[in-house]
């Protein structure tokens, strides 16, 4: 690309040198216009250094042919777009989410709190009317516990602890009892098969 625009200036330098000589060739054919003559000699002359200073920019032409086949390979290698989608969920909505959870636990906790409240008021109730309307011997006992729990800190500790026991010794009694059913009638069952 560079051969040619090159080629083509100096065709076109070539082609006004050649129209000057035309030119001097005429100017020198008429003698008698000799100031005429002088003035479009300086022209000429004044043309020629112009001409002559006129050069091609032969190192810009070269750095944009480059750029221009550079270009020409990046648009032939199509864009690759890699669209990546972000999901995010705003701030506003992870607090709101915050608040009515905290919401539910303070409201689940009122709620068991009020039962077991509520609870503690029947025992005191019921541990006041037997104080109040109990038998002297069953009055006696309420105030013999009394002392035992002012005396006892740990009395709680131990009331849970027999409770327990309790518990287990009766659930062991109910599989007892069901065992018992079970041989009694697998006994009941060898029985009949005989």
């Amino acid at each position: 690309m560079d051969d040619i625009l090159t080629k083509s200036l100096i065709e076109k330098v070539e082609a006004q040198e050649n129209k000057i000589a035309e030119i001097r060739a005429a100017i020198g054919s008429r003698p008698d216009n000799s100031e005429l003559i002088e003035h479009l000699n300086r022209a000429v002359e004044s043309m020629e250094i112009i001409v002559k200073e006129i050069s091609f920019p032969v190192q810009e032409m070269k750095e944009l042919s480059k750029n221009i086949t550079e270009c020409r390979k990046q648009f032939s290698q199509p864009v690759k777009n890699d669209i990546r989608h972000h999901h995010y969920f705003p701030k506003i909505i992870w607090i709101s989410i915050g608040l009515f959870l905290a919401l539910g636990i303070a409201c689940s906790g009122w709620y068991m709190t009020a039962g077991s409240l509520e609870a503690y008021r029947a025992n005191d109730t019921k541990y006041r009317y037997l104080k109040l309307y109990g038998s002297n011997p069953l009055k006696a006992a309420l105030f013999f516990t009394d002392s035992l729990h002012r005396i006892d800190p740990g009395m709680r500790d131990s009331v849970i602890r027999k409770e327990e026991e309790n518990r287990q010794v009766f659930e062991l009694l109910q599989e007892a009892e069901r065992k018992e059913k079970e041989a009694e009638e697998l006994k009941r069952k060898a029985s009949q098969h005989h």
